[in-house]
Protein backbone atom coordinates (compact mmCIF):
# COMPACT_ATOMS: atom_id res chain seq x y z
CA UNK A 1 0.00 0.00 0.00
CA UNK A 2 1.44 3.45 -0.94
CA UNK A 3 2.57 5.58 1.99
CA UNK A 4 0.09 8.37 1.21
CA UNK A 5 -2.81 5.91 1.41
CA UNK A 6 -1.55 4.78 4.81
CA UNK A 7 -1.49 8.40 5.99
CA UNK A 8 -5.07 8.86 4.78
CA UNK A 9 -6.17 5.83 6.82
CA UNK A 10 -4.29 7.18 9.86
CA UNK A 11 -5.97 10.57 9.39
CA UNK A 12 -9.40 8.92 9.30
CA UNK A 13 -8.65 6.91 12.46
CA UNK A 14 -7.51 10.09 14.24
CA UNK A 15 -10.68 11.83 13.09
CA UNK A 16 -12.82 9.03 14.53
CA UNK A 17 -10.80 9.16 17.74
CA UNK A 18 -11.38 12.92 17.95
CA UNK A 19 -15.10 12.49 17.26
CA UNK A 20 -15.45 10.00 20.13
CA UNK A 21 -13.59 12.31 22.52
CA UNK A 22 -15.65 15.28 21.38
CA UNK A 23 -18.88 13.36 21.94
CA UNK A 24 -17.87 12.56 25.54
CA UNK A 25 -16.76 16.16 26.13
CA UNK A 26 -19.88 17.81 24.71
CA UNK A 27 -22.24 15.42 26.48
CA UNK A 28 -20.73 16.35 29.83
CA UNK A 29 -20.34 20.07 29.12
CA UNK A 30 -23.92 20.40 27.86
CA UNK A 31 -25.80 18.19 30.34
CA UNK A 32 -23.59 19.00 33.36
CA UNK A 33 -24.37 15.53 34.70
CA UNK A 34 -22.16 12.47 35.31
CA UNK A 35 -22.84 9.43 33.15
CA UNK A 36 -21.81 5.79 32.92
CA UNK A 37 -20.51 3.90 29.87
CA UNK A 38 -18.87 0.48 29.31
CA UNK A 39 -15.08 0.81 29.43
CA UNK A 40 -14.79 -1.41 26.35
CA UNK A 41 -15.32 1.64 24.11
CA UNK A 42 -11.76 2.66 24.99
CA UNK A 43 -10.52 -0.68 23.65
CA UNK A 44 -11.95 0.04 20.21
CA UNK A 45 -10.50 3.56 20.27
CA UNK A 46 -7.06 2.20 21.07
CA UNK A 47 -7.37 -0.19 18.12
CA UNK A 48 -8.18 2.75 15.85
CA UNK A 49 -4.92 4.38 16.84
CA UNK A 50 -2.66 1.31 16.79
CA UNK A 51 -3.84 -0.68 13.78
CA UNK A 52 -3.01 1.88 11.02
CA UNK A 53 0.61 1.95 12.21
CA UNK A 54 0.99 -1.72 11.26
CA UNK A 55 -0.32 -1.35 7.71
CA UNK A 56 3.02 -0.37 6.10
CA UNK A 57 4.80 -3.31 7.76
CA UNK A 58 2.06 -5.73 6.75
CA UNK A 59 2.78 -4.81 3.13
CA UNK A 60 6.56 -4.90 3.33
CA UNK A 61 7.50 -8.56 3.71
CA UNK A 62 9.64 -8.67 0.54
CA UNK A 63 12.79 -9.78 2.33
CA UNK A 64 13.50 -12.30 5.04
CA UNK A 65 14.43 -9.52 7.48
CA UNK A 66 11.31 -7.46 6.81
CA UNK A 67 9.21 -10.61 6.86
CA UNK A 68 10.47 -11.64 10.31
CA UNK A 69 10.02 -8.06 11.57
CA UNK A 70 6.44 -8.06 10.34
CA UNK A 71 5.75 -11.33 12.13
CA UNK A 72 7.27 -10.01 15.36
CA UNK A 73 5.24 -6.80 15.20
CA UNK A 74 2.15 -8.83 14.38
CA UNK A 75 2.71 -10.87 17.53
CA UNK A 76 3.16 -7.65 19.54
CA UNK A 77 -0.11 -6.38 18.09
CA UNK A 78 -1.94 -9.54 19.17
CA UNK A 79 -0.48 -9.23 22.67
CA UNK A 80 -1.54 -5.58 22.85
CA UNK A 81 -5.07 -6.49 21.79
CA UNK A 82 -5.27 -9.16 24.52
CA UNK A 83 -3.78 -6.74 27.09
CA UNK A 84 -6.18 -3.89 26.27
CA UNK A 85 -9.15 -6.27 26.18
CA UNK A 86 -8.22 -7.48 29.67
CA UNK A 87 -7.76 -4.05 31.27
CA UNK A 88 -10.75 -2.37 29.63
CA UNK A 89 -13.37 -4.36 31.47
CA UNK A 90 -16.17 -2.98 33.58
CA UNK A 91 -17.67 0.50 33.42
CA UNK A 92 -16.42 4.07 33.57
CA UNK A 93 -18.26 7.02 35.08
CA UNK A 94 -17.39 10.49 33.78
CA UNK A 95 -17.85 13.72 35.69
CA UNK A 96 -17.92 12.17 39.17
CA UNK A 97 -16.28 13.13 42.43
CA UNK A 98 -14.83 10.57 44.79
CA UNK A 99 -17.68 11.10 47.23
CA UNK A 100 -20.50 11.08 44.68
CA UNK A 101 -19.25 7.97 42.88
CA UNK A 102 -18.83 5.87 46.01
CA UNK A 103 -22.15 7.10 47.39
CA UNK A 104 -24.11 6.21 44.24
CA UNK A 105 -22.38 2.82 43.99
CA UNK A 106 -23.31 1.94 47.57
CA UNK A 107 -26.89 3.13 46.98
CA UNK A 108 -27.05 0.91 43.92
CA UNK A 109 -25.87 -2.14 45.87
CA UNK A 110 -28.42 -1.41 48.59
CA UNK A 111 -31.24 -1.11 46.03
CA UNK A 112 -30.27 -4.45 44.53
CA UNK A 113 -30.15 -5.93 48.06
CA UNK A 114 -26.61 -7.20 47.55
CA UNK A 115 -24.85 -8.03 50.81
CA UNK A 116 -21.33 -6.56 50.81
CA UNK A 117 -18.33 -5.66 52.90
CA UNK A 118 -15.84 -2.91 52.14
CA UNK A 119 -12.12 -2.73 52.88
CA UNK A 120 -8.95 -1.22 51.40
CA UNK A 121 -8.93 -3.70 48.50
CA UNK A 122 -12.48 -2.98 47.34
CA UNK A 123 -16.12 -3.91 47.82
CA UNK A 124 -16.82 -7.62 48.28
CA UNK A 125 -20.23 -9.07 47.52
CA UNK A 126 -20.68 -11.94 49.96
CA UNK A 127 -23.48 -13.85 48.26
CA UNK A 128 -21.96 -13.58 44.78
CA UNK A 129 -18.26 -14.19 45.61
CA UNK A 130 -17.40 -11.11 43.56
CA UNK A 131 -15.16 -8.12 44.31
CA UNK A 132 -15.59 -4.62 42.92
CA UNK A 133 -12.43 -2.56 42.41
CA UNK A 134 -13.12 1.16 42.25
CA UNK A 135 -10.61 3.71 40.99
CA UNK A 136 -11.21 7.44 40.62
CA UNK A 137 -8.90 9.89 38.87
CA UNK A 138 -9.53 13.42 37.63
CA UNK A 139 -13.30 13.13 37.65
CA UNK A 140 -13.40 9.67 36.09
CA UNK A 141 -14.39 6.60 38.07
CA UNK A 142 -13.79 3.04 36.92
CA UNK A 143 -15.33 -0.14 38.23
CA UNK A 144 -13.65 -3.47 37.58
CA UNK A 145 -15.09 -6.75 38.77
CA UNK A 146 -13.30 -9.94 39.75
CA UNK A 147 -14.80 -13.29 40.61
CA UNK A 148 -17.25 -15.87 39.36
CA UNK A 149 -19.94 -14.47 37.02
CA UNK A 150 -18.32 -11.05 37.28
CA UNK A 151 -19.73 -9.93 33.92
CA UNK A 152 -23.31 -10.76 34.92
CA UNK A 153 -22.96 -8.98 38.24
CA UNK A 154 -21.55 -5.74 36.80
CA UNK A 155 -24.21 -5.74 34.07
CA UNK A 156 -26.80 -6.07 36.82
CA UNK A 157 -25.35 -3.18 38.84
CA UNK A 158 -24.71 -0.84 35.87
CA UNK A 159 -28.34 0.15 35.03
CA UNK A 160 -29.09 1.03 38.67
CA UNK A 161 -25.82 2.94 39.03
CA UNK A 162 -26.53 4.79 35.78
CA UNK A 163 -29.91 5.92 37.14
CA UNK A 164 -28.38 7.05 40.43
CA UNK A 165 -25.66 9.07 38.67
CA UNK A 166 -28.23 10.91 36.56
CA UNK A 167 -30.09 12.26 39.58
CA UNK A 168 -29.87 16.08 39.89
CA UNK A 169 -28.34 16.10 43.37
CA UNK A 170 -25.22 14.12 42.36
CA UNK A 171 -21.99 16.14 42.49
CA UNK A 172 -20.49 16.96 39.09
CA UNK A 173 -16.81 17.32 38.12
CA UNK A 174 -16.12 19.16 34.85
CA UNK A 175 -12.40 18.27 34.57
CA UNK A 176 -12.64 15.08 32.44
CA UNK A 177 -14.80 16.82 29.85
CA UNK A 178 -12.36 19.71 29.48
CA UNK A 179 -9.56 17.17 29.08
CA UNK A 180 -11.46 15.24 26.39
CA UNK A 181 -12.28 18.49 24.58
CA UNK A 182 -8.58 19.42 24.44
CA UNK A 183 -7.64 15.90 23.31
CA UNK A 184 -10.27 16.04 20.56
CA UNK A 185 -8.79 19.32 19.31
CA UNK A 186 -5.29 17.81 19.31
CA UNK A 187 -6.37 14.76 17.30
CA UNK A 188 -8.22 16.96 14.81
CA UNK A 189 -5.04 18.99 14.34
CA UNK A 190 -3.01 15.79 13.85
CA UNK A 191 -5.51 14.47 11.33
CA UNK A 192 -5.31 17.68 9.27
CA UNK A 193 -1.51 17.59 9.52
CA UNK A 194 -1.46 14.06 8.09
CA UNK A 195 -3.81 15.11 5.28
CA UNK A 196 -1.63 18.12 4.48
CA UNK A 197 1.36 15.80 4.11
CA UNK A 198 -0.65 13.60 1.75
CA UNK A 199 -1.54 16.66 -0.33
CA UNK A 200 2.12 17.73 -0.52
CA UNK A 201 3.16 14.26 -1.65
CA UNK A 202 0.39 14.28 -4.25
CA UNK A 203 1.70 17.59 -5.66
CA UNK A 204 5.25 16.26 -6.06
Amino acid sequence: MPIHETWIIKSISMGLFAAAFLFIALRGLITRKPFLVPTKWLFFLMMLIFLPNFIPLANSSNSAILGSTTWMLGLIMVLLIVFFWAIFKGYSAYGVTDRSFRKTLILSLDKLKLDYTEDMTGIHLKSEDVSLRVAIFMGTGQIRVKGKDAGKIIDKIAPVLKTELEKPDVEFDIKPFLFYFVMAAIFVALAFFELSLVQKIGNL
